[in-house]
């Protein structure tokens, strides 16, 4: 199942990566519904100890604190849909000492009598002087968050609208058990989307202040590209490549616009004629990006090609569209997110990247970085 055929997955996702920690919490049981990896892989906990869910926090949890969050569980259960309560606590990392943290819970849902049943969480480091290490771990975290917050938010918008119009237009044919249903999914897709917001708001631009670092593209992509050696021997492609230049940037994105924009030529293969792909680079040119003021500057500019079955050029623009989906016949068997992702990529190191196509004979794609 694709992150687009499952919305939920996605959040899934986003949310296992993401530098905070994150929990759905049942705050009656003190029974841990959802808990994301951050958690497990920041918070100190013995060998032979508690792993996982309530438990975990209950562990690092320093003693003088506990009987002010259990104050704080408690008034969360009359707390009224959309506030929020904030609470600090330490605890303690895996580093075997304790850091401050701020705990702000949200209602996330509630039993048919207006009872809280489920709290949702997000667990932020309070401290600033977070080592180069650290530093180093979440940044790339937070510049692929920053990358599909807008795209992720825009999607359950849409699912919330057209789950409005089926039952503002249909909802006559629907047993009121149907529409009752309907009508609680539209209320999981609005708190699935206060938390998503909760969660990334600001992680994209507080990444970006970061400093990137020069990265030599040609060692990148040997590195790429024996990591996904065996899917490339699976589809019996063939893939050539020529020295890159180096660009200025952040190592794990770069990895991961290559990986995406490999992914995308691997899919739009013909049945019967072997794939070939090539990586090269292009000339440098005094090019303005598409939609800019600014006056022509020199730009870098790595050529990606294929000869699948490639795209309508009238969509050339379109294809980078989280949403995109092609004519039936030059389809690519994708669930449409590398495209937008390798866009969004290219676009935090301040450049652009322009695609074209023959249908039924491949694809260019021109990554254009700042000299």
């Amino acid at each position: 199942m694709s992150l687009k055929d499952d919305p939920s997955l996605f959040a899934g996702q986003i949310l296992s990566v993401m530098s905070d920690m994150i929990y759905v919490l049942d705050p009656v049981d003190n029974h841990v519904d959802f808990l994301n990896s951050r958690a497990v892989d920041l918070l100190y906990t013995e060998s032979s100890g508690p792993k996982t869910g309530f438990e975990l926090f209950q562990a690092a949890l320093h003693e003088e604190d506990r009987p002010r969050r259990n104050r704080h569980i408690a008034a969360c259960l009359s707390m009224p849909d959309g506030r929020a309560k904030e609470v600090d606590v330490r605890l303690r990392v895996r580093a075997g000492h304790y850091r401050k943290f701020r705990i702000r819970d949200m209602v996330f849902s509630r039993n048919a009598d207006g009872s809280v049943n489920q709290l949702t969480g997000v667990i932020r480091l309070l401290e600033t002087s977070v080592n180069k290490e650290e530093e180093e771990h979440d940044l790339p975290a937070k510049l692929l968050l920053g990358i599909a917050a807008q795209d992720y938010l825009e999607g359950l918008r849409q699912i919330y609208v057209s789950l409005e119009i089926i039952i503002s237009t249909e909802g006559h044919l629907f047993s009121n058990t149907n529409k009752a249903h309907l009508r609680r999914t539209q209320s999981m897709v609005q708190k699935l989307n206060l938390l998503t917001r909760d969660v990334l708001v600001n992680a994209s631009s507080t990444a970006t202040n970061n400093r990137s670092s020069p990265v030599d593209l040609t060692v990148l992509l040997t590195q790429v590209l024996e990591a996904m050696h065996g899917k490339i021997k699976a589809l019996g492609a063939k893939i050539e490549t020529l020295a890159l230049p180096q660009v200025h940037g952040y190592p794990l994105l770069l990895t991961a616009l290559f990986r995406h924009l490999i992914l995308n030529a691997l899919k739009s293969g013909l049945d019967g004629r072997p794939l070939l792909i090539g990586i090269q680079p292009g000339p440098t040119r005094d090019v303005s990006p598409p939609g800019a003021d600014s006056l022509a500057a020199p730009f870098l500019t790595i050529i990606i090609t294929d000869n699948g079955n490639g795209f309508d050029p009238a969509d050339r623009e379109k294809i980078f569209g989280m949403s995109y989906q092609g004519p039936e016949k030059m389809r690519h068997r994708s669930s449409g997110a590398a495209l937008a992702i390798a866009k969004r990529i290219i676009e935090i190191h301040g450049g652009f990247i322009m695609a074209d196509s023959v249908p039924g004979e491949g694809s260019t794609f021109t990554c254009y970085f700042p000299a």
